[in-house]
Order: C-alpha cells, then structure tokens, then sequence
C-alpha cells in the first residue's frame, strides 16, 4: 500500500473510530444496565471479554497450545453456531493437532454453543464473545488469544477487526459467505472505507456465483474468491432420545409442523388445522417461532381459534383436547422436524428473508415455503430444480396463504405427492453434501 492510500485510510479509520467509540460511551450505560438485569457474574464476563478482556479460564486455555496451531472460528448468531461446531470438528478430523477459539455474538448463541462444547472441545478449545469493533478491544482480543487464523461463518464484516487481524498477518477467511441486494448497496455507499477492508480478506468461500460477484464488487480481489455449495447442505444427526421425549410431549398422529415462524405465520397456520382437523382428526399442530417473544401473541391467537395449546418452555403438559403445541425451547427443531408429516419454514410468508429451509428437506420431509426466501436464494434455486420443495408464488396475502393451506393439505391427505416431493428432497441435499470438508481442508492447507 503507498504513502497516500495509507494516509486516507488512517484518516478513514480515525473518523469510524470516533464515531463508534461515542457511540459506544452513549450506550454503554443501557449495556451495563443490561447486564445487571439478566444478572450474574457470567453475564458480566461476557460484557468484558466483549472488550478483549478474558477470564482466567480463557486465557489458561489458550496458553495450553501454541498460537500456531490456534483457529479462531466465528458464528454471528445462533443460526450460524451448528456451522460453526461443524467446521471444528471437521478440521479437527483433518488435523488433529489444530486448536480452536469459537466465538459469538450473542448470549442465545453462546448458550447453545456451551452445550456442544462441554462435549466436542479439547482441553485447549475456547468459548467466548466476540469483541466490539473498537480499535483498542480488537487489539486486546487478538494479542491474547493468539490465532493462527480467523474464519467468520457467513458475512460479519467489522473493519478494525480485519485490519488489524491484517496488521498482524494474521490469514482472515469468509466461509459459507453470502452477501444480500441490501448489503451490497450498502457496502457501495460507504465504499470509502470499505473497500480497502474488503481487499485485506485472504479468501471468501462464497455459497454461490451470484455471491461471488458481489464480493468481488465490494472490493474482494477476484482470485481470493472461490465458490461452493452452502454448508448447511448436510445430513442432520438424529438425537433419538430428544425425539422420543417430544413424542411424549405430542403424542400420537401426524404433525403439521411450522418451523422458526414469524408473527402472522401463526394464523396462517392456525387456519390450515382448522380446515384439515376434521379430515384428520388425529392430526396436531406445532408451532416453533423463531423469536419466543412472540409466544404471547400466539396465545392469543390460539385461543380466537377456540383451540387449547401447551407451551414447552414452561413445562406444560398437554390436556385431553389439546391440538396446538408450542415449542419456544432452543435446540428441540431438528428433532420436531423427524417427527413431522408436513413443514412449512417461516419468514417466507409474512416477513422477507426466509429461514432454513434445507434441514427438513435433508431428512426427507415434504416442505412448502412462501414467495420470500432472498436469503436462501442458491439453496432455493438448486432445491427446486431438483423440485424438491414447494415454493408459493407472490400474490396478494389472501391468495398466498390459500395456496400454502392447499399444498399441506395435499402432503398431509396424499401420500403419494408428500413421498415424491420427500424422496426428491433427500437426493436434492446429499447431491451438494461435502463443500464444508473441501473448504476445511483448502483453509489448513493455506495456513499450514
């Protein structure tokens, strides 16, 4: 970089900095707030090694191994925590001499990834909180932890964390990488400081072409760009245990199961058992919202129904008559989706963006999705080549939620149409199983 390019982004960064760190002052009294409401000394651990200021249990760890061989791997949020174990386990597989920092950004996240980790991490494997894009935090985070490389899950894009991670040659990779129509218009405004950030990544592996353009608009050279299926094309392990307790919770019949659901999506929903309950009598209606916020809103709707429902969370059982479960409980919608008969994945209907549609359909059960899945738009494109999955069309709201009560009830009355999209669904997925194990083993090979 010459004298002048370095002297734009110094002063760049010197004005994002300011700007953050006010920003970071101003609300750091409703953080600290925060904190001390959810309570504890552990959340306040957290609060800090947002900082880059670790506890004693981290930094033991993480002088266990020598830096060298220390991975840090990156889950934004909740929905990227199960890729981000994965890609431990599997370059762990590959070398097993690797040691791992797992990091989040959110107490959900971190909750379910302490789980596996109790279980999958070595002595010298790390869980913690990723820092707050401030100069000084990101440098505390980086010289105490000590990674050989960074791997961000997905697109989590904090220009002091890259250029500092670039500062110290420290190798920084984007996997299972995706950048929507928003972002890029966005990243485009602000391209007076970004594109350089874009320009420090070593590598993206983008989940398909389209994504790769607009990484490569957005600054990333082009041959540190590669492309791959997305890593959540995969066979979910069966946890049988969990299944059989969720029978239990259910009971017997078929399922009409509404995966990580959105406010609006309820109804729809509330209205397809309806019209199916007396062509089903057995059948049951479960209900997993993606935020357990709106589980009030639920309620309330179930009962305008005139229907009883049990919640998970808090440990209600079932009483004779009951048709609707909700599931407000993490980690339980893998194992509710082996128990389904028919599916139907949220923010696909009364919100944008979609929600996972791939993991039902990995275990072959028959799936229908609304007009709005720009967040899954290469998965969408490969599943319904392979017309694994039944996509609504846009319409007004009274003829999309027609059409999506019209296609479960023929999943759940027509054997024969649930089968063939089912059986489509399973050889859709295990066609594009294996871009994790490819990118793990390019990403040692690079940093070897």
């Amino acid at each position: 970089m010459d004298k002048q390019c370095r002297k734009r982004t110094y002063v760049r960064m010197l004005i994002y900095n300011l700007v953050l760190t006010v920003f970071f002052i101003l609300s750091s009294v409703v953080l600290v707030f925060r904190v001390l409401l959810k309570g504890g000394q552990l959340r306040f651990s957290h609060f800090f090694a947002r900082l880059g200021f670790y506890s004693r249990k981290v930094t033991d760890r993480i002088d266990l191994t020598p830096a060298g061989e220390r991975i840090w791997i990156h889950a934004v949020s909740l929905g990227e925590v199960k890729i981000a174990l994965d890609m431990m386990k599997e370059m762990k597989r590959q070398d097993s001499s690797k040691s791992f920092i797992i990091s989040v950004s959110t107490q959900t996240a971190w909750q379910s990834a302490n789980e596996v980790m109790l279980t999958s991490a070595g002595p010298s494997d790390v869980l913690t909180f990723y820092p707050l894009d401030l100069a000084f935090s990101v440098r505390r985070a980086i010289k105490h932890l000590k990674p050989s490389a960074i791997v961000v899950v997905e697109t989590e894009i904090w220009p002091n964390f890259i250029l500092a991670a670039s500062k110290y040659g420290i190798p920084f990779f984007l996997v299972n990488a995706r950048l929507s129509d928003s972002s890029v218009r966005g990243y485009a405004y602000l391209s007076f400081l970004f594109r350089d950030v874009f320009s420090r990544i070593s590598h993206v592996y983008a989940q398909s072409a389209m994504d790769a353009d607009r990484f490569k608009r957005a600054g990333v050279p082009e041959d540190c760009i590669s492309v791959s299926s997305s890593f959540k094309f995969g066979i979910p392990k069966r946890n049988p245990d969990k299944e059989n307790e969720l029978r239990a919770w259910t009971g017997g019949g078929p399922i009409l199961l509404g995966g990580s659901i959105w406010p609006g999506e309820d109804v729809l929903l509330l209205k397809a058992y309806v019209r199916l309950k007396p062509v089903i009598p057995e059948l049951k209606l479960v209900l997993v919202p993606r935020h357990s916020s709106n589980v009030p809103a639920i309620e309330r709707h179930v009962r305008k129904f005139g229907l009883n429902s049990c919640r998970r969370s808090h440990g209600q059982q079932p009483v004779p008559g009951t048709g609707v479960y909700i599931c407000d409980t993490s980690g339980e919608l893998s194992s509710l989706y082996e128990l389904s008969s028919a599916v139907f994945v949220g923010k696909t209907v009364s919100e944008h963006g979609g929600q996972n549609m791939i993991e039902p359909c990995a275990i072959g059960k028959p799936v229908v999705v609304g007009p709005y899945t720009e967040n899954f738009r290469q998965v969408m494109k490969d599943l319904l080549s392979e017309d694994a999955i039944v996509q609504i069309p846009e319409a007004d709201a009274a003829e999309m939620e027609e059409a999506v009560i019209k296609v479960i009830g023929r999943f759940l009355t027509e054997p024969d149409f649930a089968s063939a999209y089912s059986n489509r669904a399973v050889a859709a997925v295990e066609k594009r199983v294996g871009s994790m194990e490819a990118c793990a083993r390019d990403i040692i090979a690079r940093i070897a």
